[in-house]
């Protein structure tokens, strides 16, 4: 009797610790989703002013670049892009896929998808610089975030399993 309540005093400890990491991990999954999003910016830039690819075929070359997350959104648009407008494939592709990107990022990444397409090359260039540019200050809050709150979590979970150990024991 002693062991089984022992082991599940571990395994609870280990479940509530697991937890934490979890709900912890996804402040890094988002910086580093932000991150990702700025490269393809900044290689969608670079192909549209030298290699003057169409977007798409530019979109699905990068999506194989990438961590699961921005690639799926990548390819969705490349698909979207079949039935509707660039802007709206790129809306659609945002709002479908499950990524760690919150509401308020993916708003600057929806301006920039509706300014697709819609004028010059220099003109989409200027666009993605100015995104670019609104990317690196939700960088900046997402580390900020991630520092506070990946050892609050973590920490949180331990604390918990502890607590519930001393309680059930």
């Amino acid at each position: 009797m002693w062991l089984l309540k022992m082991m599940m005093c571990f395994l609870l400890l280990a479940l509530c610790t697991y937890l934490g990491r979890l709900v912890a991990s996804k402040y890094g999954k988002r910086v580093r989703e932000l991150k990702e999003m700025k490269s393809v910016l900044n290689l969608v830039e670079t192909k549209m002013k030298f290699t003057y690819e169409p977007l798409g075929e530019i979109l699905k070359e990068l999506s194989s670049q990438f961590s699961h997350n921005v690639s799926n959104i990548l390819m969705k648009t490349c698909q979207n892009m079949k039935q509707c407008s660039v802007g709206k494939a790129w809306e659609l592709a945002l709002e479908t896929e499950n990524s760690y990107i919150l509401k308020e990022d993916k708003e600057i990444l929806k301006t920039w998808g509706r300014m697709l397409g819609k004028t010059d090359i220099a003109g989409q260039v200027q666009q993605i610089e100015q995104t670019a540019e609104f990317l690196n200050y939700q960088i900046e809050k997402a580390e900020t975030a991630c520092h506070k709150n990946e050892k609050l979590y973590r920490t949180l979970g331990v604390v918990i399993g502890a607590a519930f150990v001393i309680l059930l024991w």
